[in-house]
């Protein structure tokens, strides 16, 4: 009987190779229990990577798109809530001047209704310069309405009084041009463009402090005044001197255009725009350039007769219509962006089961997969002791 001895044993040394084979086996099986994930690495499933990774800054891209139409919406309701209440102001104007049309109402009591509707006309114009959203006025026809004009204090021509200028455009036209003219104490503002204007006679300003407004309401510009009492000056500027001072200036406006562009894809040219474009003013309001609300409803004496109440009553039936219509067209928008929103959504959902597919761990099979793998483990273990065993077995045949 021959029996062959040798100092290395094979049969050992390759059931530890596949013990540790087994054993990177479980450990990238525990790592995926652990994470979650099938893929924690890219040599886990590089072409795999690549596409999960893809679709991962889609899904990012689709989620931030539908915030940015989410902002939309917010914008367009804080538009459509305002023009809501200048609807609510031109139904009690209506019935003003429906009440108006009897003539049986005394003048005094036509004066009354014609203070009302001074105050409801002039809350339209602050409805409008108020309403914003993120800094943009939506109901102005411009966003960043502003002036890039400055009007140098006006002097006293006896003493060291002083008069301050401050201007509001808040409701002016954007990108326009208003130029001021004097003729004694008559301030006349003219629009550059199209050459509306408007005049305001001055008087004096009497006392330290003391403030007037030339409020250009049918061109939505006010110039503020305030006089400053000088050392030596007696605290009156006369209006003479307030014209004159006010003589050749002008007021220069600017403006964003009023369209809202929404990136509410993850793709150049996934947008929706929003236009807010349309001037819901006093001056816009009405039957046409010449019976707009601004211009019937310049003091209480807009319905001293029966004739200029129904006049007024044609203007404020067509500015219903023009603010309902605002409206539909906002709400038209927001539909759109709320489709948008549920499209990307279900894109949302759909992309995202996708990648889970590609990237995360089937919790099932690979716990089907380590049970495999742990038996496999205890094997080749005790597999290893017999190997281990069988050249033990040779010290017998010595002595």
């Amino acid at each position: 009987m021959v029996i062959s001895i040798s100092t290395t044993n094979f049969t050992a040394l390759m059931v530890q190779r596949h013990l540790s084979l087994t054993q990177l086996r479980m450990a990238q099986s525990m790592e995926r229990l652990a994470s979650g994930l099938r893929i924690n690495r890219a040599s886990d499933d590089a072409a795999g990577l690549v596409i999960s990774e893809r679709m991962r800054a889609q899904i990012r891209g689709a989620q931030q798109g539908i915030t940015n139409a989410q902002f939309g919406v917010s914008m367009i309701q804080t538009a459509d809530g305002a023009l809501g209440e200048v609807n609510s102001l031109l139904l009690r104007m209506r019935d003003l001047a429906v009440e108006a049309g009897s003539n049986t109402l005394s003048t005094e009591a036509r004066d009354a209704i014609g203070d009302e509707l001074v105050a409801l006309r002039d809350e339209i114009d602050n409805i409008a310069g108020r309403t914003t959203f993120n800094g943009f006025s939506l109901l102005t026809g411009a966003y960043n309405i502003s002036t890039t004009s400055t009007i140098a204090p006006i002097s006293d021509g006896g003493d060291d009084d002083t008069v301050t200028v401050d201007l509001n455009v808040r409701v002016a036209d954007a990108n326009t041009t208003y130029n001021v003219t004097v003729v004694g104490n008559d301030v006349t503002l003219t629009n550059a463009a199209n050459g509306e204007s408007q005049t305001i006679t001055m008087t004096d300003l009497t006392g330290d402090g003391s403030t007037q407004t030339l409020s250009f309401d049918l061109l939505g510009v006010d110039v503020n005044l305030t006089l400053n009492q000088g050392a030596t000056g007696d605290g009156t500027v006369s209006a003479a001197d307030i014209a004159a001072g006010l003589d050749g200036s002008s007021v220069v406006t600017t403006g964003d255009t009023a369209t809202s562009t929404l990136r509410v894809g993850d793709q150049p040219g996934d947008d929706i725009s929003v236009s807010f474009d349309g001037q819901i003013l006093a001056r816009t309001l009405g039957s046409g350039p010449t019976e707009n609300l601004a211009d019937l409803i310049r003091d209480n004496q807009a319905v001293a007769t029966v004739g200029e109440a129904d006049t007024l009553l044609d203007s404020i039936d067509a500015a219903i219509g023009q603010v309902s219509a605002e409206r539909a067209r906002l709400g038209g928008s927001e539909n759109q962006l709320g489709y948008a929103i549920n499209s990307q959504s279900s894109r949302v959902f759909n992309l995202t089961a996708a990648e889970s597919r590609i990237r995360d761990v089937d919790f099932a099979a690979e716990t089907t997969r380590l049970s495999s793998l742990q038996i496999q483990q205890q094997a080749l273990i005790a597999l290893l002791v017999q190997a281990n065993t069988m050249s033990k077995s040779v010290l017998s045949l010595i002595g």
